[in-house]
């Protein structure tokens, strides 16, 4: 007689979306032989224990590798939307001051429409509203491959060039 036994099923881990986005965004866009990370923003199961301030910083923050006086933060952020003409909300008016107080802070966005997915790599300095547009945001669409190329953000990026 054959002993079938049942597999054990094994219920899959749920996984907030917005955090898998972000290990995605910094693995891929973000690499660590480009990027050094000099922070990252606590998971948020963390916070919902025991609030964690750094938790309002931006997702990460993140260093040109070889170049220390260069770095930025990044806010990931990845959101369906049903058509290309509708307004993309992302944020409040209270987040987005506060994005936008960090030097050097963009928005890394994608936007998925039914099946395709569009990557925005958006300075806060050059977001004016919490509602965005296409017509806005194709000046900032990343057209190329992965990784974002350190050049493009050191065309935004200010730098103190004070000589001591």
């Amino acid at each position: 007689m054959n002993n079938y036994q049942i597999p054990y099923y094994n219920e899959p881990a749920t996984i907030d979306p917005s955090e898998n986005f972000e290990e995605y965004a910094s693995e891929t866009f973000f690499p660590d032989h480009l990027y050094e990370m000099l922070h990252r923003t606590q998971d948020s199961r963390i916070s919902k224990k025991r609030f964690v301030r750094s938790s309002l910083n931006p997702d990460f923050h993140f260093e040109i590798r070889n170049e220390p006086e260069k770095h930025f933060w990044v806010e990931c952020k990845h959101l369906e939307i049903g058509e290309m003409h509708e307004a993309i909300r992302v944020f409040n008016r209270e987040q987005l001051n506060r994005f936008k107080s960090f030097e050097n802070s963009f928005l890394f966005l994608c936007v998925k429409i039914h099946r395709e997915e569009y990557f925005f790599f958006v300075p806060f300095n050059q977001i004016k509203s919490e509602e965005l547009y296409f017509s806005f945001l194709n000046s900032y669409i990343v057209s190329v491959d992965p990784p974002i190329n350190p050049e493009l953000i050191g065309k935004y990026l200010r730098v103190d060039r004070r000589v001591f």
